[in-house]
C-alpha cells in the first residue's frame, strides 16, 4: 500500500526568501550589493570584503571549514536574515584542494584516477553544500546570496551559430547545477549606451559609453547566463532593496 494519498498534497510556500546568485567582473559591486541585505552574515571563502562593515565568520582554511561554518549558523542563526557566500569561485578551489589532499593527487584531473572523476566528486560536494543551504533556509527562513566571478564561454548550439556568453567562473557542471538550484541568477555590470557618430556618406559608427550606473540582469539572454522565477524582464539598479521590491511586486498572490 502506498504511503501517499491526496491528504499528502501541500501548497508551495510563496514566502520563502530567494537563493540569489550574482556574477560579474571584479569591482562591479557584487559584494557591496550583498552587504546591503538586512542582517546578513558572510562566509568569506576569499578576502573580498575590503572596508565593508559586515558581520562575517573567520576566513575558512578549507572546504570542510565552510561546511562547519554553515552548520554553526544553522544551529545558532542569531536572528540573521541573509547568508552570503563570497565567493563560490574561491570555494571551488578549496573543494579541489581538499579532494587532492584526501586522494593524494597533484591536481583535480588526477583525483579518482582521472577521466573527469575529480570534477564529478567536486559536483557531489557542491550538491551537498546546496542542500545544506536549502535546509538553512527551511529551518531559519534565511535568504542566500552566492557570489561568483565571471568568465567567457563559447556556447555551440547544435542548430544555431556559436556565440560567447558570460557565465559563472567555476567548472561548467557545477555552474549548470547552481543555475538550476537558484531562484535568481543575475549578471552585474556597468550600464553602457551606444553613441552613434555620423561618419558621412550615410555611415554611422557606434561607440560604447559607460553611464556609471550599475545594473542587474536576471532575465534570459545570450549575452550572460541569467534567470529568475519572478517574471522580471527588465534591468534593475544594483540596489538590494530595489530587487526585493521588484520580487514582491512580481510574486503571485496566495490563492491565485
Amino acid at each position: 500500500m502506498s504511503k501517499y494519498s491526496m491528504d499528502s498534497v501541500v501548497v508551495n510556500s510563496l514566502s520563502k526568501p530567494p537563493i540569489i546568485v550574482l556574477h560579474g567582473d571584479a569591482g562591479v559591486g557584487k559584494t557591496t550589493f550583498a552587504a546591503q541585505a538586512q542582517d546578513a552574515i558572510f562566509i568569506i571563502a576569499e578576502d573580498g570584503l575590503g572596508m565593508l562593515p559586515v558581520a562575517h565568520m573567520p576566513e575558512p582554511e578549507s572546504a570542510q571549514d565552510v561546511l562547519g561554518q554553515l552548520q554553526a549558523i544553522k544551529n545558532d542563526p542569531r536572528d540573521r536574515k541573509w547568508l552570503v557566500v563570497d565567493s563560490v569561485t574561491a570555494l571551488e578551489k578549496k573543494i579541489w584542494s581538499e579532494l587532492c589532499d584526501t586522494n593524494n593527487a597533484d591536481s583535480i584531473e588526477e583525483v579518482g584516477g582521472g577521466y573527469g572523476k575529480g570534477y564529478t566528486r567536486a559536483l557531489e560536494w557542491m550538491d551537498r553544500f546546496v542542500r545544506e543551504l536549502k535546509e538553512l533556509r527551511a529551518q531559519t527562513n534565511m535568504g542566500v546570496i552566492l557570489i561568483a566571478h565571471t568568465k567567457t564561454q563559447t556556447i555551440s548550439p547544435p542548430d544555431k551559430a556559436a556565440y560567447d556568453q558570460y557565465v559563472l567562473n567555476i567548472n561548467n557542471k557545477i555552474g549548470d547545477y547552481i543555475h538550476t538550484q537558484a531562484d535568481i541568477v543575475a549578471y552585474c555590470e556597468l550600464e553602457q549606451i551606444i553613441k552613434q557618430t555620423d561618419q558621412g556618406f550615410g555611415r554611422q559608427q557606434g561607440t560604447a559609453i559607460e553611464t556609471g550606473k550599475r545594473v542587474l540582469h536576471c532575465y534570459s539572454s545570450k549575452k550572460y547566463t541569467s534567470k529568475n522565477r519572478y517574471g522580471i524582464q527588465q534591468p534593475i539598479p544594483m540596489d538590494f532593496n530595489q530587487l526585493m521590491t521588484t520580487i514582491a511586486s512580481n510574486a503571485p498572490k496566495q490563492g491565485n
